[in-house]
């Protein structure tokens, strides 16, 4: 695939099991596998865990000018799982994603469903156009729109460059009144421009309807999702939470008070959720 999303860039700790299954962990915008410390030892017995980081979310800058678009990145991590299901002879394979690791691994899920044994979803859903609230679809438009506008901008003036004006832009922004979020909390690691490239690549992607066919429920994949119930809007329809419990298999949790970082708010009783489900 020539991406930077390889295996090696997850960092993993091996099961006792013989052949181990395999539990990857993608993140997303602005994390690097930092954010999955805690939440991954909770399973470092029983799995071979993978932490993988969104391409070049934990590098100074991008190694392509305008980033990868969500396919690319999509087939980057089927060459990641390929290598655990064949060169390794794992055993099942587990994908858990969150925030863009999430709406990849949807269309991962759509595209190569017979590569893994279940999908855990964090924050990220299906969003079907036809019950999705107007009001939800403003606010959604509105931080994304803004978020590819400092993308743009960093790519005209220069990543270091307007790195500073990035993070007074970001403070600035209205997060507590038309964000997902009421407030970022702490990264684990700086910060930077680049990393709103998903938000750019993303714009292309809703405005080609063939694309848009590769963000569909999977029936062939037993599903969890898991959302916070604390937010100004959600990142899915009533639809999707009725497939989900209308398909065996498959369902969701609500966190009441979490928000978008469950895995990091509500980090043992996610793990204790997301282990019930793998191991059911």
């Amino acid at each position: 695939s020539g991406l930077p999303l390889v295996s090696q860039r997850g960092q993993t700790s091996t099961s006792s099991a013989s052949p181990p299954s395999v539990l990857i962990l993608l993140s997303g915008f602005p994390d690097t596998v930092d954010t999955f410390e805690e939440f991954s030892k909770n399973f470092e017995d029983k799995y071979h865990v993978v932490r993988i980081a969104y391409p070049d979310m934990d590098q100074p800058r991008l190694r392509r000018f305008w980033g990868y678009t969500l396919e690319q990145v999509r087939d980057a991590l089927a060459v990641v799982i390929k290598e655990y299901r064949t060169e390794y002879q794992c055993g099942p394979v587990y994908l858990l994603g969150h925030d863009w690791g999430a709406f990849t691994s949807l269309l991962y899920a759509h595209k190569y469903p017979n590569t893994i044994t279940k999908l855990v979803l964090e924050d990220i859903g299906i969003t079907h156009p036809n019950d999705y609230p107007i009001a939800s679809k403003v606010l959604i438009a509105m931080y994304q729109i803004y978020l590819a506008f400092l993308f743009c901008i960093s790519r005209l003036v220069g990543n270091d460059t307007w790195t500073t004006w990035y993070k007074i832009m970001l403070v600035f922004y209205p997060w507590y009144f038309l964000g997902p979020i009421r407030k970022i909390p702490p990264r684990h690691r700086p910060l930077r421009p680049h990393q709103c490239y998903p938000y750019f690549q993303v714009m292309f992607f809703f405005l080609n309807s063939q694309r848009m066919k590769g963000v569909r429920f999977t029936q062939a994949v037993p599903q969890l999702y898991i959302y916070g119930g604390d937010k100004l809007f959600q990142f899915h329809s009533p639809w999707f939470l009725k497939k989900l419990e209308s398909t065996p298999g498959c369902s969701f949790i609500e966190y009441p008070d979490g928000e978008h970082f469950m895995h990091e708010t509500h980090c043992q009783q996610m793990a204790q959720d997301v282990q019930s489900f793998l191991e059911s």
